[in-house]
């Protein structure tokens, strides 16, 4: 079924068709003609399947079946492959003196030649069967589609068709095939476009729509939807029907396919720009070897036509973008020139400029060094000033802190020292002697009072803790259970880098026993990474060395 008849002068540029659907289906081929070789690969494989089953197959009846089987798959797929098994089945007939299968062979030889547009031979096997009316009765219909195809096939190599012979042929051999048969539709559209009804184009659609993918008969529909939409004025559809055809056509590795040289013609005609050029050249090169590996010749004279369009499409795209590289070019140099010309005007005055703004350059440099000077004094300055008062705040604190508590004891002695005079005054000696025989100050208030000192030492030596644990082993490290509360230990040795070192002085103002004292001392200095002997020592000059540094610095 190769109908391009069709493609007529009043087909309306594809310009005016919604661009990103045709493309999405463009897409669609474009996938499918990768895809082409395994679809070849798989109908191979089922041939293989069934040369197989010719190779065992012992009676006559089975070769026959299965080389008739092994033909039809070649009919469209190698021409070749399917002359070689047309022989072989014809061998397979004359061995069962079978006049039925006999003219099966023929007429199936006589399409396959058809096919081809091998009109010369075809005609001749046909000449050697009798008028349809005389052939087997199942074997009519066959014969009646032969000669509708090779009408067809003729139509689309004439420039000037024979309608009165569309007349007769359809007159004669239209009653061997059903009204209701798809092809009967097929064949009226393809003959008569223009007498056309809205019945046969519904019954095509549909039909289209039912039948079984990768089919000749869905590729057969889709073709001549393609024509119908075409005659409507409708090209977007008619585009889209034919590129649906041509996949249908790949999917069932159907090398006499006329849809995709249609689908050339439509883009050589009425689309432009590099990439469909690309498309065009892909989609001639998959015709091209579709035509040789069926050596259909008929098809062969259409895509010689096709190529010299697609070339010329090539030349004028060629030629275009000549045009507009020699009008970039021209443009270009006169850009150059202009550009040259404001450079050269721009280099003059810049002589003129560079030596003042050299001399500008050098007193700003010589600004900004002294500007970086005094920035930096500025900032050892700042950093001075904020370390000063940092310490004074820190001083500030400690007074107020120790101000706080004395003033603290003194009024619990003031109050205590009052409650006593009363109560010697109102002869309550019992009382007195009781209150004389209490400690001035309980644990609670020792244990505000060790706090306060706490607090007030990690203000002024806030890294205390963690300077003391570099003198401990690992194992031995103290942890604080609150940030502002030390542990006894660390009291103790506090005390001993304020100075205080001797165990009874540490005693007496922690209020333990010297004894409690010498245990804790000892019990750290065991776990010294340094000396034990100098372990108070290296406390007790703790902060010493960065005194030493400051005053250094001070004097730098």
């Amino acid at each position: 079924m190769k109908i391009v008849a069709f493609i007529l002068c009043t087909l309306l540029p594809l310009q005016i068709f919604s661009q990103n659907k045709i493309e999405k289906y463009l897409d669609s081929l474009d996938t499918e003609v990768i895809r082409s070789s395994s679809y070849a690969l798989k109908k191979q494989n089922e041939i293989s399947q069934l040369k197989k089953n010719l190779e065992t197959a012992s009676f006559l009846q089975d070769k026959y079946s299965f080389c008739k089987r092994i033909l039809i798959e070649y009919s469209k797929y190698q021409a070749d492959s399917a002359q070689y098994y047309l022989n072989k089945w014809y061998e397979y007939g004359q061995q069962s003196k079978n006049p039925k299968w006999e003219q099966e062979i023929l007429l199936y030889k006589a399409y396959i030649q058809t096919l081809r547009s091998d009109f010369t031979n075809a005609n001749h096997v046909l000449s050697q069967l009798p008028d349809i009316e005389n052939i087997e009765p199942e074997l009519r219909y066959l014969y009646a589609r032969i000669q509708f195809e090779r009408l067809l096939h003729i139509n689309n190599l004439a420039e000037n068709k024979d309608s009165s012979l569309n007349i007769r042929i359809w007159n004669k051999y239209s009653p061997y095939i059903s009204p209701t048969d798809v092809y009967y539709s097929i064949y009226y559209t393809s003959l008569f476009p223009h007498k056309m009804t809205d019945s046969i184009y519904t019954t095509l659609k549909t039909e289209a729509e039912r039948a079984p993918n990768a089919t000749p008969q869905k590729a057969f529909l889709q073709f001549c939807l393609s024509h119908l939409y075409e005659l409507k004025g409708d090209m977007e559809q008619s585009f889209i029907y034919a590129i649906c055809s041509a996949i249908t056509d790949i999917q069932m590795v159907n090398n006499d396919s006329q849809s995709m040289l249609y689908i050339i013609q439509l883009m050589s005609q009425y689309t432009e720009g590099k990439d469909q050029l690309g498309r065009l050249y892909k989609y001639t090169q998959f015709c091209s070897d579709n035509i040789c590996d069926y050596k259909d010749l008929g098809r062969s004279l259409q895509l010689i036509v096709i190529q010299n369009q697609v070339q010329k499409m090539y030349k004028q795209f060629i030629s275009q973008k000549q045009q507009r590289y020699s009008a970039t070019l021209i443009i270009c140099l006169i850009l150059i020139i202009v550009a040259a010309g404001i450079a050269y005007a721009s280099v003059r005055r810049y002589k003129k400029k560079i030596k003042d703004i050299t001399d500008v350059t050098q007193d700003y440099q010589k600004q900004q060094a002294l500007i970086s000077e005094l920035q930096r004094e500025s900032k050892t300055a700042n950093d001075k000033i904020n370390a000063l008062e940092a310490e004074i705040e820190r001083k500030n604190n400690f007074y107020i802190e120790s101000l706080r508590t004395q003033v603290s004891l003194v009024t619990k002695f003031s109050q205590t020292k009052k409650t006593l005079l009363n109560l010697i005054t109102t002869s309550q000696l019992r009382e007195a002697k009781k209150l004389l025989s209490d400690s001035l100050l309980n644990n609670s208030e020792l244990n505000q009072l060790y706090e306060s000192f706490d607090e007030i030492f990690l203000s002024i030596h806030p890294d205390f803790v963690e300077r003391f644990n570099k003198l401990l082993t690992p194992e031995a490290q103290i942890t604080l259970e609150s940030p502002q509360k030390l542990t006894i230990e660390l009291r103790i040795y506090a005390l001993v880098c304020l100075g205080v070192t001797d165990s009874i002085s540490i005693a007496k103002l922690l209020n333990y026993s010297p004894q409690t004292i010498y245990n804790y001392r000892l019990k750290i200095r065991h776990s010294s990474i340094i000396p034990e002997k100098d372990f108070a020592k290296t406390v007790m000059n703790m902060y010493k060395d960065d005194l030493a540094d400051e005053e250094a610095q001070s004097d730098e």
